[in-house]
């Protein structure tokens, strides 16, 4: 048994009153699996082969047997759009469905990105493809068909890998609102059909594949996607909602495309339209752009206030250099004086005699009249001591006078 649900692995046997060979797996999923087969009535020279998805019938009357034929009749539908795999016929036995489609030998789009496919920075290839995939969305939305499970996996690729094609409609809706939360794949789900919000009773499926085209177009544009999960408990997707230019400052992407992003990613009542979504790409010169480094984080105002704080306060005037400088110096043809290399004029006299005959700082008589005992008594009293700066005036006078 292949993966799937009960479907036997078919390679080898004949569908369709043996129309159809089966010749190989393709792929599986939780819906079906997908098989290729080869169309035994075409020409040798030319043979024909298809991709034939077969899911084992449901129950009548039970909900998965109305999703069963809700994807075929939509599938059906929207066969004639270009852009769209198209479902060539249906059939059915007592046990299966066989849906007959067209085969792209390219594979999905997602392992044909995994595989290098879109070179980094091959903007012309991005916009090329991106415009289809909205083409083809826009045409499903005219018909009033919404998909609701938009992925690289569901997008097939042409061999030469310039045409894309949307293709598995099995959670397509008619509904332009839905009530069935959590439908799809999370990696692409908007955050309101996610149901984290818990404020509307129903999202819109129309701006739901709108949120998905977004992811796709980060994920061609930089390799991955920008978050797991559009939830405040991914960390990357709550860190955009508190700082909307996270995905500029982390991301490869030009000013152009962080625009449109910006677009894509608003709240499904103001989010853009396809219409809009369309030109904007076309209009767009540069997806990729290396991330500029971010910008330092700014200081909160108690920061700042610390930060000023901490700042070395002004120095104070040195009133002994200040006295120094303000003394006259020796005229130039004085005989006792020398020229100083080191100075801006003659050299200072020297008095060094005199200055071993000054008294001792307890021998000093104070500004105010009394010596050493009375300024003791004065502090002792509570009384204004002498200002330091009159002090060092009265030592410079001492020392140059």
């Amino acid at each position: 048994m292949t993966k799937g649900r009960f479907v036997p692995n078919l390679v080898g046997q004949t569908i369709d009153a043996g129309r159809l060979a089966v010749t190989q797996l393709l792929g599986a999923g939780s819906n079906g699996v997908v098989f290729l087969a080869e169309d035994t009535a075409s020409p040798s020279t030319h043979t024909l082969y298809y991709a034939v998805k077969v899911m084992p019938k449901a129950f009548y009357g039970t909900r998965r047997f109305e999703n069963q034929r809700q994807e075929i009749q939509n599938h059906v539908a929207a066969s004639s759009i270009p852009g769209v795999v198209k479902l060539h016929r249906v059939v059915e036995d007592y046990k299966y469905y066989y849906l007959v489609m067209d085969y792209y030998p390219g594979g999905d789009l997602f392992h044909f990105l995994m595989r290098g496919g879109v070179a980094r920075g091959d903007d012309a290839h991005i916009k090329r493809i991106m415009v289809q995939i909205i083409e083809a969305v826009q045409g499903c939305h005219r018909i009033g068909i919404f998909h609701r499970d938009i992925k690289p996996e569901n997008i097939l690729i042409s061999s030469d890998g310039n045409r894309v094609y949307l293709t598995d409609f099995g959670l397509s809706t008619t509904q332009n609102l839905s009530t069935t939360f959590g439908c799809g794949s999370r990696y692409y789900m908007s955050p309101e059909c996610l149901g984290k919000l818990g404020i509307d009773p129903a999202y819109s499926t129309r701006a739901n594949d709108v949120w998905a085209l977004g992811i796709i177009l980060t994920g061609m544009i930089t390799g991955h996607n920008p978050w797991h999960q559009a939830s405040h408990s991914d960390i990357c997707y709550r860190a955009y909602v508190e700082e909307p230019m996270f995905l500029r400052n982390t991301l490869p992407i030009s000013d152009e495309a962080y625009d449109v992003l910006q677009r894509i990613f608003r709240p499904s009542p103001n989010r853009v339209t396809l219409e809009f979504l369309r030109l904007y790409v076309l209009q767009m010169d540069k997806f990729y752009d290396p991330a500029p480094p971010a910008p330092p984080p700014r200081r909160s105002f108690f920061r700042r206030r610390r930060h000023e704080r901490r700042q070395p306060s002004p120095e104070l005037p040195n009133y002994i250099e200040a006295a120094i400088m303000a003394v006259p110096r020796a005229p130039a043809n004085d005989a006792g004086s020398a020229s100083d290399a080191d100075s801006h004029g003659p050299r200072t006299p020297d008095r060094s005699d005199e200055i071993l005959d000054l008294p001792s700082l307890s021998q000093l008589p104070d500004y105010v009249g009394g010596g050493r005992t009375d300024m003791l008594v004065a502090a002792e009293n509570g009384q204004a001591r002498p200002s330091n700066r009159s002090f060092l005036k009265r030592i410079a006078g001492k020392l140059y006078m």
